[in-house]
């Protein structure tokens, strides 16, 4: 694998082998602040625009545009574009992400510990799941008590 990067030290190219054996080739192209831009792929390319604030306004990929909506404290309310779809966000008082509202009808919501930490989802086919995490915060179990096990590389 190769790398190239611009006076910045942001990448501006990849050659990755595939599992074909062929070298693939990845460019990203930065704005004069050293915001991703473009990124490009054999025939996928990504465009992005940024508001004021530095968030992504528009992202386009081989033509499709999805317009992203924020309100004032930068938060994502909605993303536009897509085949008419759109998924709007909402937020609770410690500005974590509380709800995901796909065209308007069907929600997934989410609650939070004093830590920030998700710790329920509801769906809207009215499942509930619950979240447990360990004292280092790794998540060991979820409502269907499925355990979740962690190599020891991850735990500090």
């Amino acid at each position: 694998m190769y790398f190239n990067y611009d006076s910045n030290q942001n990448i501006i190219k990849i050659l990755a082998d595939n599992n074909r054996g062929e070298v693939e080739t990845l460019e990203y192209n930065y704005d004069e602040l050293s915001q991703l831009n473009k990124a490009v792929h054999s025939q996928n390319s990504i465009h992005l625009d940024y508001n004021e604030k530095g968030a992504i306004s528009t992202q386009t990929q081989n033509g499709i545009a999805i317009e992203s909506v924020y309100e004032k404290g930068n938060n994502q309310l909605k993303l536009l574009g897509f085949l008419d779809q759109s998924i709007a966000y909402g937020y609770d008082e410690g500005l974590n992400l509380s709800k995901i509202i796909s065209n308007q009808t069907q929600a997934i919501e989410l609650k939070y510990d004093k830590n920030s930490i998700v710790t329920q989802r509801s769906y809207p086919n009215r499942n509930k799941e619950t979240l447990t995490y360990d004292e280092n915060y790794n998540l060991t179990q979820t409502a269907s008590k499925k355990e979740v096990k962690y190599k020891e590389s991850r735990v500090p």
